[in-house]
């Protein structure tokens, strides 16, 4: 298999998995990009995967469904997506002719039906989780975006993550004013600003490097809680107050 990262819109990204000759995408916000690239390296389009339904991550779709009305869509239950097929979690989806297997979990916060699909050593995770950041909490809870977090977290560290956004850098320099010394953070901003430079996507990620860098996924972290407190103004109790403060911090940044 091969998974290609195809920029769309202003910052997106629309992830793309084939073998031989069949593809799998995710999210079309945009649809020109992607068929471009189907037509060019003359794939056959099997299935789209969707994440949630904010406009950039659907818009092309229908585009998308009217070159190609073979393609099966699967998306979680409120996108209202015709003739769909709606996921949630627990659920599996068996792609490519057996070669991607794909587990679909549930990530309530940036949208409350938000769901994300892991399999093969990949996480597409639409906006959950992003490289040093996290998305928005547009419709659920703080606390259920934290566990959310914690739910991808727990994966692999080897798990390949391919988010939807190029928000890297800006993520960075959020995640340098909590923990400027930190010497996997200032890594990857090295690496980061290297591969923009030449505009190449900063994804994937592994979800190893992210739990070192990233502060979202470090509520614990004695320079982190430090941090929050000197923001905020009042000691955090316990994660959800970390978290909502971060979040809160992040937005305004």
């Amino acid at each position: 298999m091969h998974l290609s990262v195809i920029p769309a819109l202003s910052d997106n990204y629309i992830h793309l998995v084939a073998d031989d000759g069949r593809a799998v995408i995710t999210d079309p916000g945009e649809a020109p990009p992607v068929l471009d690239f189907i037509a060019e390296k003359n794939l056959q389009l099997e299935a789209v995967l969707i994440t949630h339904r904010h406009y950039d991550h659907i818009g092309g779709l229908d585009e998308v469904l009217r070159r190609h009305p073979q393609a099966n869509v699967y998306a979680p239950d409120g996108c209202d997506l015709l003739n769909a097929e709606i996921l949630s979690e627990g659920d599996t989806v068996l792609l490519l002719n057996g070669a991607l297997n794909l587990r679909v979990i549930a990530t309530p916060g940036h949208t409350l039906e938000h769901i994300v699909y892991f399999g093969n050593g990949v996480l597409l995770c639409g906006d959950t989780l992003f490289a040093c950041g996290c998305g928005r909490v547009f419709e659920g809870t703080m606390t259920q975006m934290r566990e959310s977090l914690e739910k991808l977290a727990a994966l692999p560290d080897d798990t390949s993550v391919y988010c939807g956004h190029e928000y890297t850098q800006s993520n960075i320099r959020f995640a340098l004013t909590i923990d400027k010394e930190n010497p996997a953070l200032l890594k990857r901003a090295d690496e980061a600003a290297r591969k923009r430079k030449k505009n190449e996507p900063t994804v994937p990620f592994t979800i190893g490097e992210d739990k070192k860098s990233n502060p979202f996924l470090r509520l614990d972290a004695p320079v982190v809680i430090a941090a929050v407190q000197k923001q905020s103004g009042y000691k955090p109790r316990n994660d959800d107050e970390v978290f909502s403060a971060l979040r809160r911090w992040k937005n305004s940044f």
